[in-house]
């Protein structure tokens, strides 16, 4: 398991190093971020399975935030609860919450995180099958079950966290346990494009680009989604090649 340690109270970092040398061999401890700006950089290049995070160093943060741009099987360990924030995390299955890094308390927290990694990843080969185009529908793992969608009736999908929820014209939102980067690669060659961090939008379903200081596209459910800064002039050409079709 590749560990990326957020915080810079040497004390804990030092506890948590020692308590990994003794009795976590398998652990690797791949960088050491000062805060989560940081740890979002270098998860990118390093990809780590588990953040163990000094929650003690941060005023103020919302760690479902970071943890949803990366895969579903990043998990988190959080050393202190003291804000309001950290507290509402605890209801996250991404999130493990740890008062102090006592060597009792931090073995059993990391016992657990191992066990949900390797849960997830069992996981993750039976869905191998699923969440993939086959005949012009997509088979999805859902929350209420195995459910294939065609994509003509995909609107749109959105980011919730690790999870995307699909907008379609026939039936209510269908919440997929895979997250919007994976769908974003998935559904690239089949006529849908990202048109802002949280949002995939089916080209089919783009009616008109909406200029003015914050640009959007107007979709065929009368829903609107702003367009990011670098995706503009792309929606632009998406929609013109549309008209002249």
């Amino acid at each position: 398991m590749k560990i990326l340690i957020v915080g810079n109270d040497e004390l804990t970092i030092g506890s948590i190093k020692v308590l990994l040398d003794s009795d976590f061999a398998e652990f690797r401890i791949v960088g050491i971020a000062a805060n989560l700006n940081d740890a979002s950089l270098l998860s990118k290049r390093l990809h780590p399975d588990l953040w163990i995070i000094d929650a003690h160093q941060m005023d103020h943060f919302n760690i479902d935030e970071y943890m949803s741009r990366f895969h579903g099987n990043l998990i988190a360990l959080l050393i202190g609860m003291k804000n309001k924030v950290v507290r509402k995390g605890m209801a996250t299955p991404n999130i493990i919450c740890l008062k102090e890094p006592r060597a009792g308390g931090l073995r059993a927290a990391l016992r657990l995180a191992e066990e949900l990694l390797q849960h997830r990843k069992r996981s993750d080969k039976n869905l191998t099958k699923l969440n993939n185009v086959h005949a012009g529908c997509i088979l999805l793992s859902c929350t209420n079950g195995i459910r294939s969608i065609k994509l003509h009736q995909i609107v749109k999908i959105k980011s919730d966290k690790s999870y995307s929820v699909f907008h379609t014209l026939s039936e209510k939102p269908l919440i997929a346990s895979r997250n919007l980067g994976y769908f974003e690669k998935v559904l690239a060659k089949e006529g849908f494009y990202r048109v802002h961090n949280s949002c995939v939008v089916n080209i089919l379903h783009m009616v008109l680009y909406i200029p003015g200081e914050h640009p959007s596209v107007q979709i065929t459910d009368n829903s609107r989604e702003p367009i990011s800064r670098n995706k503009r002039s792309e929606v632009l050409k998406i929609l013109s090649n549309l008209q002249n079709k």
